[in-house]
């Protein structure tokens, strides 16, 4: 479960009971994007391996992972729907190869003094919602895998509207420094 972790932030993408779902489009417009300071820091879940959150500039966040030897780096934005706090996050590219695209990853985010919490967008709830024909929201399929094809106006609603369904496996961090 510690893979979920920012491989909770976007692949924040491979996990193990279910990853979390993906989206083509963002979560948030310009215009929705909000800055907290007090994310600004060094998180962990066991005292190791820090998930550090960094100010990159225009309300915008550098959130890198420190696993063993090897440093992920994302880009993220907080945003706010209805009364709950979420971020979405994508991989840091640092190439110019022009087959990968972004791709966003969901999370909802509980900031409590020292505490942070994780629940990312369960692409296993989605897919069995899709199946049942529960929800309707534009996607595709890769294999067993559902990509959000949404757009962002799209993706806010069923967001909002899924918020206290959709993201329940919350992972818990607590503030190194």
């Amino acid at each position: 479960m510690r893979t979920l972790r920012f491989t909770v932030l976007i692949c924040f993408g491979l996990l193990a009971a279910g990853c979390p779902a993906r989206s083509i489009s963002p979560l948030f417009s310009e215009k929705d994007i909000a800055f907290d300071p007090l994310l600004v820091g060094s998180w962990s879940q066991t005292g190791d391996e820090p998930l550090i959150f960094e100010n990159s500039g225009d309300n915008t966040y550098r959130v890198t992972l420190q696993e063993k030897d090897q440093k992920t780096t994302y880009t993220a934005h907080l945003g706010k729907l209805r009364n709950a706090w979420f971020i979405e996050s994508f991989a840091d590219n640092s190439g110019n190869d022009y087959h990968l695209l972004p791709a966003f990853i969901v999370h909802r985010i509980w900031l409590e003094g020292d505490s942070l919490k994780l629940a990312a967008l369960r692409s296993d709830w989605l897919r069995e919602m899709i199946d049942a024909r529960k929800i309707s929201i534009p996607h595709i399929r890769r294999d067993s895998e559902i990509i959000l094809t949404a757009s962002t106006e799209e993706l806010q609603k069923f967001v909002a509207r899924y918020a206290d369904v959709a993201f329940l496996d919350r992972e818990t961090f607590f503030r190194v420094k």
